[in-house]
Protein backbone atom coordinates (compact mmCIF):
# COMPACT_ATOMS: atom_id res chain seq x y z
CA UNK A 1 0.00 0.00 0.00
CA UNK A 2 1.58 3.72 -1.03
CA UNK A 3 2.67 5.73 1.84
CA UNK A 4 0.70 8.44 0.11
CA UNK A 5 -2.91 8.26 -0.92
CA UNK A 6 -4.56 10.24 -3.67
CA UNK A 7 -0.95 12.60 -4.65
CA UNK A 8 2.43 11.54 -5.24
CA UNK A 9 4.24 14.06 -3.79
CA UNK A 10 3.40 16.34 -0.56
CA UNK A 11 5.50 19.76 1.25
CA UNK A 12 6.86 18.96 4.45
CA UNK A 13 8.94 20.89 6.80
CA UNK A 14 12.57 19.37 8.77
CA UNK A 15 12.29 20.47 12.57
CA UNK A 16 15.12 21.01 14.02
CA UNK A 17 14.23 21.81 18.02
CA UNK A 18 13.17 20.44 21.18
CA UNK A 19 11.78 17.52 18.32
CA UNK A 20 13.36 17.30 15.61
CA UNK A 21 11.29 15.61 12.84
CA UNK A 22 10.26 15.75 8.91
CA UNK A 23 6.55 17.48 9.89
CA UNK A 24 3.24 17.99 8.01
CA UNK A 25 0.18 19.78 8.75
CA UNK A 26 -3.13 18.53 9.64
CA UNK A 27 -4.49 19.09 6.77
CA UNK A 28 -2.51 16.89 4.54
CA UNK A 29 -3.93 13.81 6.79
CA UNK A 30 -6.19 12.67 4.10
CA UNK A 31 -3.43 11.94 1.86
CA UNK A 32 -0.92 10.36 4.78
CA UNK A 33 -1.65 6.86 5.98
CA UNK A 34 -4.20 5.90 8.17
CA UNK A 35 -2.54 4.39 11.32
CA UNK A 36 0.93 4.80 12.17
CA UNK A 37 3.75 3.06 10.39
CA UNK A 38 7.44 2.53 9.51
CA UNK A 39 8.58 3.71 6.11
CA UNK A 40 11.93 4.12 4.16
CA UNK A 41 13.39 7.38 3.51
CA UNK A 42 15.60 8.34 0.41
CA UNK A 43 17.78 11.21 1.61
CA UNK A 44 19.27 14.38 -0.79
CA UNK A 45 22.93 12.39 -0.50
CA UNK A 46 21.59 9.36 -1.72
CA UNK A 47 21.12 7.42 1.93
CA UNK A 48 18.26 5.66 2.66
CA UNK A 49 17.43 5.41 6.24
CA UNK A 50 14.32 3.73 8.48
CA UNK A 51 11.67 6.03 9.42
CA UNK A 52 8.60 5.90 11.52
CA UNK A 53 5.23 7.77 10.77
CA UNK A 54 3.07 9.26 13.28
CA UNK A 55 -0.21 10.36 12.61
CA UNK A 56 -0.86 12.56 14.98
CA UNK A 57 -3.99 14.58 14.53
CA UNK A 58 -2.53 18.15 15.22
CA UNK A 59 1.07 17.52 14.36
CA UNK A 60 1.51 13.93 11.73
CA UNK A 61 4.99 13.37 11.05
CA UNK A 62 7.85 11.25 10.53
CA UNK A 63 10.58 10.84 13.02
CA UNK A 64 13.30 8.17 13.77
CA UNK A 65 16.85 7.74 14.99
CA UNK A 66 18.74 7.62 12.12
CA UNK A 67 15.80 10.72 10.57
CA UNK A 68 16.85 12.50 13.50
CA UNK A 69 20.31 12.47 13.62
CA UNK A 70 20.41 13.03 9.92
CA UNK A 71 18.15 16.41 10.46
CA UNK A 72 19.99 17.62 13.11
CA UNK A 73 23.35 17.69 11.09
CA UNK A 74 21.47 18.89 8.09
CA UNK A 75 19.51 21.89 9.79
CA UNK A 76 20.58 24.72 12.59
CA UNK A 77 19.03 24.69 15.77
CA UNK A 78 15.46 26.35 15.62
CA UNK A 79 15.33 26.33 12.01
CA UNK A 80 13.10 25.11 9.95
CA UNK A 81 13.42 23.73 6.25
CA UNK A 82 10.96 23.07 3.65
CA UNK A 83 11.13 19.78 1.64
CA UNK A 84 9.15 17.71 -0.81
CA UNK A 85 8.18 14.21 0.02
CA UNK A 86 7.91 12.07 -2.71
CA UNK A 87 6.41 8.34 -3.12
CA UNK A 88 9.29 6.16 -4.49
CA UNK A 89 6.54 2.77 -4.07
CA UNK A 90 5.01 1.18 -1.06
CA UNK A 91 6.52 2.66 2.13
CA UNK A 92 9.06 4.20 0.23
CA UNK A 93 10.04 7.65 -0.25
CA UNK A 94 12.03 10.03 -0.92
CA UNK A 95 13.21 13.96 0.32
CA UNK A 96 13.97 16.45 -2.07
CA UNK A 97 15.08 19.91 -0.64
CA UNK A 98 14.64 23.26 -2.15
CA UNK A 99 17.47 22.81 -4.45
CA UNK A 100 17.28 19.28 -5.63
CA UNK A 101 19.66 18.66 -8.53
CA UNK A 102 17.58 18.35 -12.18
CA UNK A 103 18.78 14.35 -13.21
CA UNK A 104 20.75 15.47 -16.52
CA UNK A 105 22.17 18.40 -14.77
CA UNK A 106 23.24 16.07 -12.37
CA UNK A 107 24.63 13.50 -14.55
CA UNK A 108 26.91 16.12 -16.73
CA UNK A 109 28.08 17.41 -13.74
CA UNK A 110 29.03 14.36 -12.32
CA UNK A 111 30.44 13.17 -16.13
CA UNK A 112 32.19 16.48 -16.07
CA UNK A 113 34.13 15.92 -12.86
CA UNK A 114 34.84 12.21 -13.94
CA UNK A 115 36.67 13.44 -16.72
CA UNK A 116 38.46 16.16 -14.63
CA UNK A 117 39.34 13.15 -12.07
CA UNK A 118 40.69 10.51 -15.13
CA UNK A 119 42.43 13.39 -16.71
CA UNK A 120 44.47 14.61 -13.40
CA UNK A 121 45.33 10.55 -13.08
CA UNK A 122 46.38 10.28 -16.41
CA UNK A 123 49.37 13.80 -16.36
CA UNK A 124 52.72 12.10 -16.04
CA UNK A 125 53.95 12.15 -12.29
CA UNK A 126 56.86 15.35 -13.17
CA UNK A 127 59.28 15.85 -11.06
CA UNK A 128 57.91 19.22 -9.09
CA UNK A 129 59.56 22.48 -9.11
CA UNK A 130 59.22 25.69 -7.40
CA UNK A 131 57.33 28.42 -9.34
CA UNK A 132 56.02 31.97 -8.71
CA UNK A 133 53.11 33.52 -9.69
CA UNK A 134 51.25 36.46 -9.48
CA UNK A 135 47.38 36.53 -8.07
CA UNK A 136 45.11 39.07 -8.79
CA UNK A 137 43.48 40.51 -5.73
CA UNK A 138 39.74 40.25 -5.04
CA UNK A 139 37.90 43.13 -3.48
CA UNK A 140 35.74 41.52 -0.26
CA UNK A 141 33.39 44.57 -0.26
CA UNK A 142 32.72 42.99 -4.05
CA UNK A 143 32.28 39.52 -2.44
CA UNK A 144 29.94 40.89 0.72
CA UNK A 145 27.53 43.03 -1.67
CA UNK A 146 26.94 40.29 -4.27
CA UNK A 147 25.53 38.02 -1.29
CA UNK A 148 23.60 40.32 0.51
CA UNK A 149 22.03 41.21 -2.89
CA UNK A 150 21.61 37.49 -4.72
CA UNK A 151 22.06 35.36 -1.56
CA UNK A 152 24.48 32.44 -0.91
CA UNK A 153 22.68 30.39 -3.88
CA UNK A 154 24.78 29.02 -7.11
CA UNK A 155 23.02 30.76 -9.68
CA UNK A 156 23.85 28.35 -12.64
CA UNK A 157 20.10 26.72 -13.28
CA UNK A 158 19.67 23.35 -12.44
CA UNK A 159 22.42 22.88 -10.10
CA UNK A 160 21.57 21.49 -6.53
CA UNK A 161 25.35 20.81 -5.41
CA UNK A 162 24.63 22.74 -2.51
CA UNK A 163 21.96 20.31 -1.74
CA UNK A 164 23.74 17.56 -1.63
CA UNK A 165 25.83 18.79 1.48
CA UNK A 166 24.34 19.70 5.39
CA UNK A 167 22.36 22.81 5.58
CA UNK A 168 25.14 24.10 7.95
CA UNK A 169 27.74 24.11 5.58
CA UNK A 170 25.81 24.43 2.42
CA UNK A 171 26.29 28.83 2.23
CA UNK A 172 30.12 27.96 2.89
CA UNK A 173 30.53 26.11 -0.55
CA UNK A 174 29.78 29.18 -2.90
CA UNK A 175 32.21 32.03 -4.66
CA UNK A 176 31.60 35.65 -6.34
CA UNK A 177 32.89 34.89 -9.53
CA UNK A 178 34.06 37.59 -12.35
CA UNK A 179 32.07 36.25 -15.76
CA UNK A 180 35.12 37.92 -17.56
CA UNK A 181 38.52 36.97 -15.58
CA UNK A 182 40.28 39.73 -13.60
CA UNK A 183 43.44 38.75 -14.80
CA UNK A 184 42.19 39.92 -18.17
CA UNK A 185 40.56 43.11 -17.77
CA UNK A 186 37.57 42.21 -15.70
CA UNK A 187 36.09 44.74 -13.78
CA UNK A 188 33.87 44.94 -10.98
CA UNK A 189 30.67 45.66 -12.57
CA UNK A 190 27.54 43.82 -11.46
CA UNK A 191 26.75 42.85 -15.06
CA UNK A 192 30.33 40.78 -14.67
CA UNK A 193 29.44 38.97 -11.51
CA UNK A 194 27.79 35.96 -10.29
CA UNK A 195 27.41 33.39 -7.46
CA UNK A 196 28.72 29.92 -8.09
CA UNK A 197 29.19 26.37 -5.87
CA UNK A 198 32.32 25.69 -6.04
CA UNK A 199 31.96 22.88 -7.74
CA UNK A 200 31.21 24.61 -11.06
CA UNK A 201 34.04 27.48 -10.06
CA UNK A 202 36.69 24.64 -10.39
CA UNK A 203 34.98 23.61 -13.47
CA UNK A 204 34.56 26.58 -15.11
CA UNK A 205 38.73 27.95 -14.05
CA UNK A 206 40.39 24.23 -14.18
CA UNK A 207 38.94 23.40 -17.67
CA UNK A 208 40.52 23.35 -21.05
CA UNK A 209 38.16 25.36 -22.33
CA UNK A 210 35.65 28.31 -20.84
CA UNK A 211 34.10 30.47 -22.66
CA UNK A 212 31.44 33.67 -21.97
CA UNK A 213 29.43 33.29 -24.31
CA UNK A 214 26.54 36.04 -23.37
CA UNK A 215 26.07 38.52 -20.80
CA UNK A 216 23.38 40.72 -20.12
CA UNK A 217 21.23 42.38 -16.76
CA UNK A 218 19.36 38.88 -16.23
CA UNK A 219 22.40 36.55 -16.22
CA UNK A 220 24.95 35.26 -18.91
CA UNK A 221 25.82 31.77 -20.87
CA UNK A 222 29.48 29.77 -20.38
CA UNK A 223 30.27 26.72 -22.56
CA UNK A 224 32.34 24.91 -20.18
CA UNK A 225 34.22 21.92 -22.77
CA UNK A 226 30.85 21.86 -24.56
CA UNK A 227 28.34 22.10 -21.40
CA UNK A 228 26.42 25.19 -21.66
CA UNK A 229 25.82 26.67 -18.15
CA UNK A 230 23.02 29.28 -17.71
CA UNK A 231 23.31 31.85 -15.18
CA UNK A 232 20.48 33.29 -13.75
CA UNK A 233 20.71 36.49 -11.63
CA UNK A 234 19.40 40.16 -11.45
CA UNK A 235 21.90 42.63 -11.72
CA UNK A 236 19.42 45.08 -11.14
CA UNK A 237 19.80 44.53 -7.25
CA UNK A 238 23.12 45.85 -6.94
CA UNK A 239 23.59 48.09 -10.53
CA UNK A 240 23.38 51.18 -7.95
CA UNK A 241 26.00 50.04 -6.07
Amino acid sequence: MPFLRGVTQLDAALVHHTGSMIRFVTSQLPNLPATDMDCLLELPDGRVVKGRFHRHRENPYVGGPSVVGWIKSWVAFRETVPVRVSQVHGSSLRIELEATVVPDSRRQLQSRLQRMARHTASEPNARRRRVQYSRWERSPLVRAVALDAWGPICQVQGCGVQALFPRLISDRIIDVHHLESVSVGGNDSPLNLCVLCVAHHVCIHRTTRSLLTASDLDGALVDVDGMRLTVSRDARLILAW
